[in-house]
């Protein structure tokens, strides 16, 4: 990630995401454990935790190898440059991401190691005893990332993934109804959409990226909260770290055992029904209840904005919002 990552901060410049024809048909969300584990190591090397996230990083600081974060704690520093290699943006499956980093060349590894020197945002002394034995660090940093992620983090991946996924299915719904400008300017104050760019104010750095031929990837997080942050070196792709809007769900969500529990199972089962408008006639018959029992169901998953109802004729047809889609998809067990 750029020296720009450690914002949203008090400068008084832009940076531009500049999006051609091209580019604007490349943009796309994705998951990133490894921006998350980013995240949770620079917020256990803060004194203050985020309160949001308190209980978790607790737990997360209580199992953690402590030499696993000071040593990954070198290159991610709490504010500035982080190594995209470390990251590993274009991966969402965590059983990947270390064998990615071992795979890393070592003059990739190396420019973003100096790019680290530079920036300050971890400690430089320690990143050139990096530098001076690049394939051995290269190891070392993958071991500690997968023994981090096992001892400590795993667990709450598939809360983290939930959260995520709601993220995106939220924004592609937001994006097939509203446009793209509507997406933007709902991200996070600090960013925008200007007509053929979309900017980020205020930055400490005032980045010109053109993501012509190269795209642009807009990644949710959790523990990032609520900072924005940014990649752009090459040869990643241009990238937009955004707060997930539900990502203070992850000291909640332990306490739901699955959509039956949470909300009955007749009821439950009416939501999961509406996959596809559907008239209550058609979910009395498919769920074996009658007529004035479906419409019941309906109407309560309706005041809670799980269903919209749309008249066409002498028929009512129901489906599920796109808050109901998130409910439908809680794991049974986090």
């Amino acid at each position: 990630m750029t020296p720009a990552s450690h914002s949203f901060d008090v400068g008084q410049n832009r940076d531009q995401f500049r999006l051609g024809p091209d580019a604007l048909v490349d943009v796309r969300f994705a998951i990133s454990p490894g921006h998350e584990l980013v995240s949770i190591v620079r917020a256990l090397l803060r004194s203050r935790g985020r309160p949001m996230h308190r209980a978790a990083l607790t737990r997360i600081r209580s199992a953690a190898p402590a030499r696993d974060v000071r040593l990954l704690g070198t290159l991610v520093g709490q504010v500035g440059y982080v190594p995209d290699f470390l990251v590993q943006p274009d991966l969402s499956d965590p059983g990947t991401v270390a064998s990615a980093i071992r795979a890393t060349t070592i003059q990739q590894m190396s420019n973003e190691l100096a790019l680290a020197v530079r920036d300050g945002g971890g400690y430089k002394a320690s990143v050139r005893e990096l530098l001076d034995h690049p394939e051995s660090a290269r190891d070392s940093l993958a071991d500690a990332w997968q023994r981090l992620w096992n001892s400590a983090v795993a667990e709450f991946w598939p809360r983290c993934d939930f959260i995520l996924g709601g993220e995106i299915r939220h924004r592609s719904h937001q994006l097939a109804t509203r446009g793209l400008r509507a997406v933007i300017d709902d991200l996070h104050p600090s960013l925008s959409w200007t007509g053929d760019a979309i900017e980020r104010f205020p930055s400490n750095h005032g980045l010109d990226i053109d993501c012509e031929g190269r795209g642009l990837t807009l990644i949710p997080s959790v523990f990032s909260w609520p900072a924005v942050h940014i990649g752009s070196d090459l040869p990643w792709r241009p990238t937009i770290y955004y707060p997930a809007r539900n990502a203070g769900m992850l000291g909640t969500m332990s306490s739901f055992a699955g959509l039956d529990q949470l909300m009955g199972a007749t009821r439950a089962a009416v939501l999961r029904q509406l996959t596809l408008p559907t008239t209550t006639t058609d979910i009395s018959a498919a769920l074996n209840i009658s007529p004035g029992t479906a419409t019941h169901h309906v109407t309560v998953l309706r005041a809670a904005g799980l269903v919209s109802t749309e008249r066409v004729g002498n028929h009512a047809w129901h489906a599920r919002t796109a808050r109901g889609d998130t409910i439908v998809d809680l794991p049974d067990e986090l």
